[in-house]
């Protein structure tokens, strides 16, 4: 049972990461860019993971020890990945930069087997062919005038993987998804800050419907996000999660269409028949694996 909530919690999280990009995308022409609505972020969201903290009666409170790694992974799950690809849409549209992103299912992966001693099996195996099949026909055509967007975008899927290994090896899995989300959050205002003051990037002149889509996507990716993200990877563990997010680019794919007016091809459309196809495979195995026990 806590491997099925662990699905649906890691899909929600999908759905949203692969939503709040369009959201994003829009606040830039009101004045915002990737530095300011990294930090606003992060800023918006952390009285909604307090309120979610006192429900749970959590204790604020960390270690020494907690202090340094949250420190880590402030800096490669909301830093470096978040600002990489929120500034890759300045370049590349946002559907191909979701989909570059999603290199990381394969970066957690192969770091699982190496340095883990994760064993592979079939399941995991050809799910994650499926869904890295399915991504590759997701992206558009590259062309030279986009090939920092495209750096950017890969380089997000790079510590995104990196973060996604680090949160399930440390033990905070285990920790009450609101606090962890909370103090990586807290961490990353403080580095932004000092980053975007040093570049002259963090600024605050925006206009009302951009301040008030940033706190939308606070909310959005601090409650159903994150937390929710934390959550599927406590209940699933880090690689199925990376696999079960690839819902992402269908998302980004869809509501693109959507929003942004973008056109499918049969490609995509096949990149999105994949990806489903290895949720599909890993949620049944994984499912009568656990109801076997």
């Amino acid at each position: 049972m806590n491997f099925i909530k662990g699905i649906i919690f890691t899909i929600i999280s999908a759905f949203v990461f692969g939503f709040t990009p369009i959201l994003a995308k829009i606040t830039y022409a009101g004045g915002n860019n990737a530095i300011t609505l990294t930090f606003l972020r992060a800023l918006f969201g952390l009285p909604f993971l307090y309120i979610g903290m006192r429900k749970n009666k959590t204790v604020l409170k960390i270690t020494k020890d907690e202090f340094f790694k949250f420190i880590l992974l402030s800096f490669l799950g909301i830093g470096i990945t978040t600002i990489s690809l929120y500034s890759s849409y300045n370049y590349i549209s946002v559907g191909m930069a979701t989909t570059l992103h999603f290199i990381y299912p394969c970066v957690v992966y192969f770091i699982c087997i190496l340095f883990f001693k994760e064993k592979i099996t079939k399941k995991k195996l050809t799910a994650l062919v499926f869904s890295s099949f399915g991504i590759i026909m997701l992206i558009d055509k590259v062309s030279y005038g986009n090939t920092v967007g495209i750096f950017l975008a890969t380089l997000s899927g790079i510590t995104y993987g990196l973060f996604l290994v680090y949160l399930d090896k440390s033990g905070f899995k285990h920790m009450d998804a609101f606090k962890c989300t909370f103090y990586i959050s807290l961490f990353n205002i403080v580095g932004i800050f000092v980053f975007g003051k040093f570049t002259g990037d963090l600024t605050f002149a925006l206009d009302l419907s951009a301040w008030l889509i940033t706190i939308l996507i606070s909310f959005l990716t601090s409650i159903f996000g994150n937390a929710f993200l934390q959550l599927g990877v406590k209940y699933c563990g880090a690689t199925t999660a990376s696999i079960l997010c690839t819902f992402e680019p269908i998302t980004s794919v869809i509501l693109g269409i959507i929003f942004l007016s973008e056109h499918i091809t049969i490609f995509k459309f096949l990149g999105c028949i994949f990806i489903i196809l290895a949720v599909v495979l890993l949620s049944i195995n994984d499912k009568k694996i656990k109801g076997g026990k």
